[in-house]
């Protein structure tokens, strides 16, 4: 699961330079938690151009749940998510993402010599308004020591790629993901880890 991520000033400048529309003014200059159901930028294919725009972070579910990731290994099984994996794939830039353990202990995750990441989505359109969720895979073992899932990452030279061919994004479902940092301000100790 991908439950909340954030933005910082050093992640806009590591975007393509083929974005045509930058971000405006505080969003480039601190650092800022994205929560779901809050607008974060993301970044959409139109006329062969990458553009960046504010979209709302959750499909509204049953019983007023909101959905907010989808598991890659089931997207194109999923009549609520198929027609907008193969039609309506975006990417969400982000500095780093958040995970906590099942005893609800945070960890913060980023990429080694890179200060932007870009995890994969999709959107679709809800009561007039776009909305995306985020894609998940299981946790490679970097993240599994914290979550058994983490978000499906793109590399730089794919997203052009990712966004134009729904073969090619059917395809990196099954990507290996990066190895991460991980940052805990407090890790648990098992006590089995002194015996040694």
């Amino acid at each position: 699961m991908c439950g909340r991520f954030y933005i910082d000033g050093e992640m806009w400048g590591e975007l393509p330079d083929a974005v045509e529309c930058r971000v405006s003014g505080g969003l480039t200059e601190v650092r800022t938690d994205i929560v779901p159901s809050r607008q974060s930028p993301v970044l959409r294919l139109q006329a062969d151009r990458l553009f960046l725009e504010p979209m709302r972070w959750g499909f509204p579910g049953a019983g007023g749940k909101l959905l907010i990731n989808a598991r890659a290994e089931s997207v194109l099984e999923r009549p609520m998510f198929r027609e907008s994996f193969l039609s309506r794939r975006l990417i969400i830039p982000a500095a780093g993402f958040y995970e906590w353990s099942p005893s609800k202990e945070k960890a913060e995750f980023t990429r080694p010599g890179s200060a932007a990441m870009f995890l994969a989505g999709f959107y679709n359109i809800v009561e007039g308004e776009n909305r995306f969720v985020i894609l998940t895979v299981p946790a490679n073992a970097s993240v599994a020591p914290v979550h058994h899932r983490m978000p499906l990452m793109l590399e730089r030279d794919d997203l052009k790629t990712w966004l134009s061919s729904a073969p090619e994004a059917e395809r990196t479902l099954k990507s290996p993901m990066p190895l991460l940092v991980r940052r805990q301000e407090y890790e648990q100790q098992s006590i089995f880890s002194f015996l040694h």
